[in-house]
């Protein structure tokens, strides 16, 4: 495990007992450290805000403080048909539902790539979604939810989403040390910022904060960045709450946080993994006990933040911890082999077989829109979005490509597979499906259909 940076910040019966932070923001300037001041991206822990956000607005509006989280979407809305796929969804559903994560939709992370997607038009795709499981009785993360969550709350307050955060929160509890990736005031060239970074072959290697600004645009999932100092204040916050909310699914997800046990204590947890930032919330309510985690870099299954979180917790609740420094290093190591990296796929150069005209095209998807296969100086392309991917064909008897991020998202995303589609009778090239996008299917735009077969 590499981090460069680390900072912690533990409150206890209402107080911040501890804060500390090591390493530093940047590996190329040694001599700028990482203080309890500096901001981390903490990806998921934006739901925290968002949910906090979303009750005081309910709350706020003599229309809707009645049924608060329960309100319907059709209702929020003014819409009977919200979701193409299920009745039962466009008729029901809450915002409660989008909170708990209970609408059975899988997440289709990677549609945030697409940039012509703004937060007006997102509900415009989450419409399309086919539901994967069943509603309120499944549980798939889908940080889509929070987007939409976002854009209500600021349909129904009138004003931007980072700009309600700061006054209902930020401004409310001195937290001066917080931002948001998507604000025009954000500038991590002249603020106390830690940069992120991602493992690749062994290497680190910066994310660009362009690259982070477009991938958080939904803001109510992943936007904030904070430090420890101003997360010590929301553990403040949440610990000296009158009672805390606890989730009404079977999935065992209270508003933005997962629920759960830590030797008999209850806990609501919560981990943010966006590119090059890794963080971890536990709250131990009945022990007022809160605990934050920031790392810039990776954390593979969340080993280094959960044992840290168990050890302080250990400490804190008088019990003898079951870990010390070495085993935390170490960790999961003696009990458990340490994760084995993915290997890279072996990419040698394939022919295409055919022309690479016959690719070239915009394909079609009612979800994910629009992705284009061009041909760049004699080299296959798919652009989608605000990103590239070079292809290179698979020793296959099918049309199949690597699927290699280049530019911003190079070593972000992992390579993958695509597979065009041909027709039976014309052998034309007439659709692609993209592994990447949870499996869908494209369709080439300008293709005739194949010729009917005579029956006899």
């Amino acid at each position: 495990m590499v981090n460069p940076g680390l900072a912690v910040s533990v409150v206890k019966d209402g107080k911040v007992v501890f804060t500390h932070a090591l390493g530093v923001k940047n590996r190329n300037v040694p001599s700028m450290p990482v203080t309890t001041n500096t901001m981390f991206g903490i990806g998921a822990l934006s739901q925290a805000f968002a949910n906090v956000l979303t009750l005081a607005t309910m709350n706020r509006s003599e229309k809707l403080r009645q049924k608060g989280v329960d309100t319907t979407l059709r209702d929020l809305f003014n819409h009977k048909a919200l979701f193409k796929h299920s009745y039962l969804r466009s008729r029901y559903a809450t915002l409660l539902d989008l909170m708990t994560h209970r609408m059975g939709f899988e997440n289709h992370k990677y549609l945030r790539l697409d940039n012509s997607t703004t937060p007006d038009q997102l509900m415009v795709r989450v419409h399309q979604i086919d539901p994967k499981g069943r509603f309120r009785d499944s549980y798939y993360y889908n940080d889509l939810m929070y987007g939409i969550i976002a854009k209500l709350t600021e349909d129904i307050s009138g004003s931007q989403w980072e700009t309600l955060v700061t006054a209902e929160i930020l401004n409310r509890l001195g937290m001066t040390s917080t931002s948001f990736f998507t604000s025009p005031a954000f500038n991590p060239f002249l603020q106390d910022v830690a940069q992120g970074y991602v493992k690749d072959n062994a290497a680190l290697y910066p994310v660009s904060y362009e690259f982070l600004k477009e991938w958080t645009r939904f803001c109510g999932d992943s936007c904030v960045l904070s430090s420890a100092n101003d997360m010590a204040s929301i553990e403040e916050y949440l610990s000296k709450a009158q009672g805390v909310p606890v989730s009404r699914t079977h999935s065992g997800v209270a508003l933005g946080f997962k629920t759960g046990q830590y030797r008999g204590w209850n806990i609501l947890e919560q981990t943010g993994d966006l590119f090059g930032y890794s963080t971890m919330m536990t709250l131990f309510p009945q022990t007022k006990l809160g605990i934050f985690i920031a790392m810039t870099g990776e954390d593979d299954k969340d080993f280094f933040r959960t044992t840290l979180s168990s050890y302080i917790a250990d400490i804190y609740h008088k019990e003898t911890p079951w870990l010390n420094s070495t085993l935390l290093c170490a960790f999961p190591l003696p009990w458990k082999a340490a994760p084995v990296p993915k290997p890279e796929p072996v990419i040698t150069e394939v022919p295409l077989t055919r022309p690479i005209s016959d690719f070239v095209g915009q394909y079609v998807n009612n979800l994910y829109g629009t992705v284009y296969v061009v041909d760049n100086m004699g080299q296959l392309e798919l652009h989608y979005g605000f990103v590239k991917f070079i292809l290179k064909r698979k020793e296959s008897s099918k049309p199949r490509f690597y699927m290699i991020p280049t530019g911003a998202a190079e070593h972000l995303i992992d390579i993958d597979t695509l597979k065009f589609s041909e027709q039976r009778i014309t052998n034309l090239i007439d659709g692609v499906n993209i592994d990447k996008f949870e499996d869908s299917d494209f369709k080439k735009v300008g293709v005739p259909a194949p010729p009917s077969v005579p029956t006899i």
